[in-house]
């Protein structure tokens, strides 16, 4: 039933590595997120956000099919995640400029790169303002706790 959504989860995380690796960027598990970010070249930048896509329409696929054999309760946390979580119709050359300049803030520097996928999503989605200021005030917090 809704076992085979972690499997997905599995993957989006290593199309993301995968990509990145394809390119010639090992990702580097000491490094902070932004610094992981910046020391890849555009090669690994796009590499990642492909492989991130990749991974995340697949994963998001596999959530809809599930969704029908799980409880009442389970379908509608599984819709609120979908509907937090669109999928990016950008081109990879505007996601690499949104997580660009989402790093650009100090206060972001923290922050893993799928957060940072996430909230360029929201941005390329089209999203409220208040609604991306409100996950990326929730996503730093979650980085500031040691």
């Amino acid at each position: 039933m809704c076992r085979r959504t972690i499997g997905a989860l599995v993957l989006i995380t290593m199309g993301a590595f995968f990509g990145a690796w394809a390119h010639g960027q090992e990702p580097a598990p000491q490094m902070g997120a932004s610094s992981l970010w910046e020391k890849m070249d555009d090669g690994g930048k796009f590499g990642y956000i492909l492989g991130f896509l990749n991974a995340s329409e697949y994963y998001q696929m596999v959530l809809w099919a599930e969704r029908s054999g799980c409880s009442d309760e389970t379908k509608g946390r599984i819709t609120a995640f979908l509907e937090q979580n669109p999928m990016s119709h950008g081109t990879l050359g505007k996601l690499k400029s949104v997580i660009d300049q989402f790093y650009q803030d100090p206060r972001n520097k923290r922050i893993n790169l799928v957060f940072a996928m996430q909230v360029a999503s929201l941005q390329m989605a089209g999203r409220p303002q208040a609604e991306i200021e409100r996950q990326v005030q929730q996503m730093r917090q979650l980085s500031d706790k040691p």
